[in-house]
Order: structure tokens, then C-alpha cells, then sequence
């Protein structure tokens, strides 16, 4: 199974910034822990909910919104590595990579994307989710439930920003 690049999200917006300029290690480690959360809700979604079908984690790949100086983008890392390691256990032992981006869409810090083996998943075909910004609450609201009902997963947030 793999799913796509998650962005860093804090209060509900994507978390902008680089790191070695605004944003510390220690936030991008936090930032890191946040899209773990979020990927194992999309994950529990192409499980049918059931976590335990994970198999094991295969790979993490991380991109890294980083400042041309900074250097410590395995341990940013780090935030996802080690939250999954204490879900999955030693099903959550993993190759990854880390990468230093010059820039991320959105300007977020930190994208993550990963590869897992499971047990049972759902068909490849409805391993989709739906992530998205929309510029109105109702819009957001009709997006998401229209994803559910075709048992996708929704990550649907207003924003009031667009191109």
C-alpha cells in the first residue's frame, strides 16, 4: 500500500515554514509526529479500520522544507520513525529517507509519504483519499461527506486562500 505525501498541519492549517529558519528541529520533529497521526487515519481507512492488518512498514519517505544550511533532516524524521515504531512495534520498523527540500507545496515543512505492507487491505482501486482545501465551509462539508459515502478517506479543510 502506498499513501501519498501528507502535509504538516497544526490548528487545523498547513504548517508553513523552514526549517533552520523559523521552525526548530524540535518543532519539525512535532510537525513529523503530526503526519504520522494523519497517515495512520488514512491508513485505518484503506484497512476498513482494522490497524492490525498492517503487516509491516516498509518504507518512509520524508521531504524536508529546509533553510540551504540545515542538516538535520533524519532527525525531523524522527517525529514519524519513532511514533510509528511504538504503534506498530516491530511491524513499524522501517527504511526511510530524508530529504532537504528548497520548498513544499503550500510552504509546509515537512511532507511525508509511506509504503507498508498489509494483510487484507481494501482493493487498490479504493485506495484513495481525498485531500483538499475549498474556500467555504459548506463546500468542505459536501466534498467530505460525498468522499465518505464512496468510502474514501476526507481530509477536506476551508481555507481563504486559492489561485
Amino acid at each position: 500500500v502506498f499513501l501519498s505525501g501528507h502535509l504538516a498541519r497544526k490548528d487545523g492549517q498547513v504548517w508553513q515554514g523552514q526549517l533552520g529558519g523559523a521552525i526548530s528541529t524540535e518543532e519539525g520533529q512535532q510537525a513529523a509526529r503530526a503526519i504520522a497521526i494523519e497517515l495512520m487515519g488514512t491508513l485505518q481507512a484503506a484497512c476498513g479500520g482494522d490497524l492490525n492488518r498492517v503487516k509491516r512498514i516498509v518504507k518512509v519517505m520524508s521531504l524536508v522544507n529546509s533553510t540551504p544550511t540545515f542538516t538535520e533532516q533524519h532527525l525531523v524524521t524522527n517525529g514519524c520513525s519513532e511514533l510509528l515504531g511504538q504503534v506498530f512495534g516491530d511491524k513499524g520498523k522501517h527504511a526511510r529517507s530524508a530529504f532537504g527540500v528548497a520548498q513544499i507545496p503550500l510552504g509546509a515543512c515537512v511532507e511525508i509519504e509511506l509504503m507498508l505492507k498489509s494483510n487484507k487491505a481494501r482493493p487498490a482501486v479504493e485506495l484513495l483519499a481525498v485531500f483538499t482545501t475549498v474556500p467555504d465551509g459548506a463546500c468542505a462539508e459536501k466534498i467530505a461527506q460525498a468522499a465518505v459515502a464512496q468510502g474514501l478517506a476526507a481530509c477536506v479543510q476551508q481555507d481563504s486562500v486559492h489561485s
